[in-house]
């Protein structure tokens, strides 16, 4: 899957055409690496507090704040849990 940098041509397209595909969606290997350190199981809320504590970006926020509510035993899960966000 191709990401759009902000200097993308594409983007403007999908931004203008397609609104919903615009947002930056993290990688999950991002994800895992910024919540490293994290203890699991874990709610959605503790999943956010983590990454911001720890200075996470704008998109593994934003892809963590689209998670579904519910509790998360391990990276996988979350992994997982992305798989329908795109």
């Amino acid at each position: 899957m191709r990401r759009l940098s902000s200097h993308d041509p594409l983007r403007s397209l999908f931004i203008n055409i397609v609104p919903s595909m615009a947002s930056n969606i993290a990688s999950p290997a991002d994800v895992e690496r910024a919540l490293a350190g994290m203890d699991f199981p874990a709610d959605k809320e503790d999943l956010l507090r983590h990454a911001r504590e720890t200075g996470a970006s704008a998109d593994i926020l934003d892809t963590l704040e689209g998670l579904p509510d519910g509790t998360y035993r391990s990276p996988a899960d979350i992994s997982k849990a992305m798989g329908n966000l795109a």
